[in-house]
């Protein structure tokens, strides 16, 4: 055998056009996963109840903004370790209230976001799908196929 077709059998290996025969599938999975995250973050709302809004917002921002706090995730009344959490001072703030925690997140571009999110659809969903490759026979029928995947 010529090492010229040699070379061409080795790329049409039936496990390359098995992940080739994946492109359509991922590409509409990833569409209808964005398309559902869309229908629950948009139209459902299914995380609208999740945070209430706090009643002086402006002064909190304010005061917030005076901290000059960097980016982050925050606990107040906070101790650095189990030792200030033994001492009377953080005792009496953590009894006193307003206990809590916060997150201070940077300015937030939903369409920058929308890219790198469908991005991650198509990677999950090439992921299950040669997953699927490895587990599942060729020629399985839907129903397995659905079960697997």
């Amino acid at each position: 055998m010529h090492p010229s077709s040699q070379k061409r059998n080795a790329i049409f290996k039936p496990d390359v056009i098995m992940l080739a025969s994946l492109i359509l599938p991922v590409v509409l999975a990833s569409v209808a996963l964005f398309f559902a995250s869309f229908l629950s973050w948009m139209v459902v709302q299914l995380h609208k109840g999740g945070c209430k809004k706090v009643d002086k917002e402006d002064e909190l921002m304010d005061a917030v903004r005076k901290c000059e706090s960097p980016v982050g995730s925050y606990m107040f009344s906070g101790c650095k370790d189990a030792a200030e959490m033994k001492r009377e001072a953080d005792a009496k703030k953590w009894e006193a209230g307003a206990c809590g925690i916060m997150t201070i997140y940077p300015q937030v571009n939903l369409e920058r976001n929308l890219d790198p999110a469908f991005l991650c659809f198509l990677v999950i969903q090439f992921c299950l799908g040669y997953q699927a490759t490895i587990v599942i026979k060729l020629g399985i029928g839907f129903r397995e196929v659905f079960r697997f995947v």
